[in-house]
């Protein structure tokens, strides 16, 4: 309008100003502290704000509370050293790593619960300015579980170490391509005589250690298996001692490299003893056929009978005999009073001796037997038991062929009587005398 119409008519002046970005800011910024309100209550983090200069608490989320066991109104408006959560040491470490680099970055730090537990977390922070207050907000990830995972781990691998190292076993680590020694334990250098920086990095056939023949019969069942399983080897010592082991391997991987994993145990008394029980055996079995050697060569009867008076053993001597006199072959394991074995009413004499016998009596007897063709055979028998550990096995038996004997004692008897009779029958002088004369 022109002025005139203004000053003659009454107006209102009007001026609009453009707040749109304004609102939007104010939009966002209301959207962000309901963001920052949410992750604040609900985030599985420790949150915190303190002021730098004081220390003081002057915000925490419901997870730290939960996490602390300390209350709200307990932490807000004090400081961690306070409290206890945190000592003065570890947040004078906080501020001076904020100072020196700007914010705070994957720093592990210790904490203190109300209770007294020891937790553990990863802490991220920055400054912030609140009421034109510097502050620090930090957020912290709890890491106790994988931190007490951690030292789990780190004992359990202390002590596998100590048993690496110390266990009587020799244990070597070889690379699968290069068959180079990766690693090997103490128990191993300390009976091979080599060090460890003789043995790391050396090709398997460069050492004597293991010997090429038993390299490659273990590479050889590796390759058809893919393991070893209870392998003997023989190993040899940097001063040419000789060794055995009983190997065990399985494919590993380590520092991203393909290796073999030997464990081997040594069994160097073991194959000794069982040289030494091989070459007693030997032994023992040459004397044994040297024993049964002599004693089929003798004439005399020898056989043995269980407490079933079963045959355990018997001689040549023994067994022809038998079969000479009854046409029975026997074998170990027979029955020794067959009706077959006897004739009428010796059975019940044999019986009697094998009993007395088995009663712990050493039984001595000159007995006649009646052969079938009606001769007789005079034997000189001895029985004794057989004790093992103390408890009665059998009976150990002894015969001999006396008729000879018996024969010549009856002729020499036939012919006193004769001579005898001739004496007193005589009608001249008959006497005796010695070379001195006299009678």
């Amino acid at each position: 309008r022109r002025s005139s119409d203004l000053d003659t008519k009454e107006s209102m002046l009007a001026i609009i100003t453009d707040i749109t970005e304004y609102k939007k800011a104010e939009e966002t910024i209301q959207e962000n502290k309901i963001k920052f309100s949410t992750v604040l209550e609900h985030a599985p983090v420790l949150i915190s704000i303190t002021e730098i200069i004081s220390g003081k608490y002057i915000e925490v989320n419901e997870y730290a509370v939960n996490v602390s066991e300390y209350s709200r109104n307990e932490i807000i408006g004090h400081t961690s050293a306070e409290i206890g959560w945190m000592n003065l040491e570890n947040r004078r470490l906080l501020i001076n790593v904020l100072q020196e680099k700007g914010k705070i970055e994957g720093l592990e730090m210790q904490f203190h619960t109300k209770m007294g537990k020891s937790l553990y977390g990863i802490v991220n922070g920055q400054k912030v300015i609140i009421n034109n207050k510097e502050c620090l907000l930090t957020v912290t990830t709890d890491i106790t579980e994988r931190k007490r995972a951690e030292n789990i781990l780190e004992e359990i691998s202390d002590k596998l170490q100590k048993v690496y190292d110390n266990s009587q076993v020799f244990i070597l680590i070889v690379d699968l391509n290069s068959s180079t020694y990766v690693d090997v334990n103490d128990y191993t250098l300390k009976v091979s005589g080599y060090t460890r920086e003789e043995v790391i990095g050396s090709k398997t056939y460069e050492l004597g250690w293991i010997t090429p023949q038993a390299r490659n019969e273990l590479l050889q069942t590796f390759l058809e298996h893919g393991k070893v399983i209870g392998q003997e080897i023989s190993l040899q010592s940097k001063t040419g001692l000789l060794k055995y082991g009983l190997v065990n391997g399985q494919k590993i991987v380590l520092d991203n490299k393909e290796c073999i994993l030997y464990i081997i145990t040594d069994i160097t008394d073991r194959k000794k003893s069982e040289i030494i029980i091989k070459e007693s055996f030997i032994i023992i079995e040459r004397e044994k056929q040297e024993k049964v050697a002599l004693i089929n060569s003798t004439e005399d009867f020898i056989w043995s009978l269980n407490t079933e008076l079963q045959l355990i053993d018997a001689n040549e001597s023994f067994l022809l005999n038998i079969k000479r006199n009854t046409g029975i072959q026997l074998q170990k394991g027979d029955y020794l009073l067959k009706n077959e074995l006897f004739l009428e009413n010796e059975m019940s004499i044999w019986k009697e001796m094998y009993d007395d016998a088995l009663n712990g009596n050493t039984v001595k007897k000159e007995y006649k037997e009646i052969l079938k063709n009606h001769s007789e055979n005079w034997l000189e028998l001895i029985m004794q038991p057989i004790y093992i550990d103390k408890l009665k096995a059998g009976i150990a038996c002894f015969g001999r062929n006396i008729t000879k004997r018996k024969l010549a004692d009856k002729a020499i008897q036939e012919s006193e009587y004769k001579y005898r009779s001739l004496v007193e029958t005589a009608q001249e002088l008959v006497w005796k005398s010695d070379k001195n004369g006299c009678y």
